[in-house]
């Protein structure tokens, strides 16, 4: 695979985080910070190129005072299933979900609205800038 290099500026600490990261890896910092850029392009791509997708969304919120599951039922169509766990004094849903790209994000920002922690994490992620 061809590489390219170029030059960035992060703060002091972040770059202390990335080498500590590194070593615990046994890989250069170099390929950690390939990998962070590499997670964030696709969940940009993900969020601003309308398609189908299939993927797991993990929610995460203190204490509920709203039912989530009249939330989901809104959004039936595309949620597949999910399951609930309390850990400690969290809680803990994942939801599978398949459908409109657009539809999951306004999911996504529901749930935020709701006070919830969200991630989605597409089943399949495309990678344009590896050779075949």
């Amino acid at each position: 695979m061809r590489k390219e290099r170029f030059g960035i500026s992060i703060p002091a600490e972040l770059s202390k985080r990335i080498k500590e990261l590194a070593d615990k890896r046994g890989v250069t910092r170099s390929e950690v910070v390939t990998e962070i850029v590499r997670n964030y392009v696709n969940d940009l791509e993900h969020e601003n190129m309308p398609h189908h997708c299939s993927g797991v969304m993990i929610v995460v919120k203190k204490e509920v005072e709203i039912s989530l599951e009249s939330l989901y039922e809104t959004f039936k169509e595309i949620i597949t299933g999910y399951t609930h766990q309390h850990v400690g004094d969290l809680c803990v849903n994942v939801v599978f979900v398949s459908g409109s790209s657009q539809r999951i994000e306004n999911l996504s920002r529901s749930l935020n609205s709701c006070g919830c922690f969200t991630r989605f994490l597409p089943l399949h992620v495309k990678e344009p800038w590896r050779e075949t």
